[in-house]
């Protein structure tokens, strides 16, 4: 049974954003060495047509190869019952991006399309193949920014009662650098099988570096909030849920539908 108990909003957030403390890569602010091997299942859900649409599962697992590195690999379904796979090597201390890789496959195991991105700290250099073709292009984004597609983790690893933070992270779909600031606005306490688990709400405003469009905090606006546990908990994520205005993902219900397998075909 899952019951939230004790929420507490705060008025405003700890630190104001002008005044949110610089995270610069691997200057000892984030460190990943206590992240270990796991494996969870979020649900997924889209907002359309004024209410929340189930959509595939994702499954993320983490393994940590030799001592440096960690891989990160998510799994899911597209329309068509094509296959997503998403893998990223980060640098375990810093959790640096050192190299992301994305393969899409038909139903039959054809590969339709595989994308990898090699990153250091001057940019990075892609190779796509897609329609039948390869492609090769060079860009700015840099082992020295966050991958924005695993904030969460990078998030996990910061102590928010110190104040906000202000890091920079790329997101290689839209071939753009944003300035996050992410700041801690309430905390509740969730009870999970038996156990209390205090949370904090942290909530993430996004700046794109490239065109200047900003995307407010919140989970009602296109920014969003993350639902991160305070300390690790034995067989718990540290990120429980992320939801945006307009998409959530979570692992614990709240938002998203609930599919009742049992009236599947």
């Amino acid at each position: 049974m899952i019951s939230f108990i004790s929420p507490v909003l705060f008025a405003t957030a700890l630190t104001a954003a002008g005044t949110a403390i610089p995270v610069q890569m691997a200057d000892g602010q984030i460190r990943g060495e206590s992240i270990s091997d796991y494996e969870f299942a979020w649900s997924q859900c889209s907002f359309q047509n004024g209410e929340w649409q189930a959509g595939e599962p994702l499954t993320e697992e983490a393994t940590i190869i030799g001592k440096h590195i960690l891989r990160i690999e998510h799994t899911s379904k597209l329309p068509n019952d094509i296959s997503n796979k998403a893998v990223y090597y980060i640098d375990r201390s810093s959790l640096a991006p050192l190299r992301t890789e994305r393969t899409f496959k038909a139903p039959s195991g054809e590969v339709l399309a595989h994308q990898q991105w090699v990153f250091d700290d001057n940019g990075y250099k892609a190779n796509i193949f897609q329609q039948g073709k390869n492609i090769e292009k060079e860009g700015m984004l840099s082992s020295k920014m966050y991958d924005a597609m695993i904030l969460g983790i990078p998030l996990s690893a910061l102590d928010f009662t110190k104040g906000s933070y202000s890091l920079q992270a790329l997101m290689t779909n839209f071939n753009a650098s944003y300035m996050i600031t992410a700041s801690k606005v309430g905390e509740e306490v969730i009870e999970h099988n038996g156990q209390e688990v205090a949370v904090n709400w942290i909530d993430v405003k996004w700046l794109h570096e490239q065109i200047g469009d900003v995307y407010p905090p919140g989970p009602n606006a296109s920014g969003g909030r993350y639902w991160i546990t305070k300390n690790k908990v034995r067989n718990f994520p540290r990120v429980i849920r992320y939801q945006t205005d307009s998409y959530a993902i979570e692992f614990l219900p709240k938002t998203c539908p609930v599919i009742d397998k049992t009236l599947e075909g």
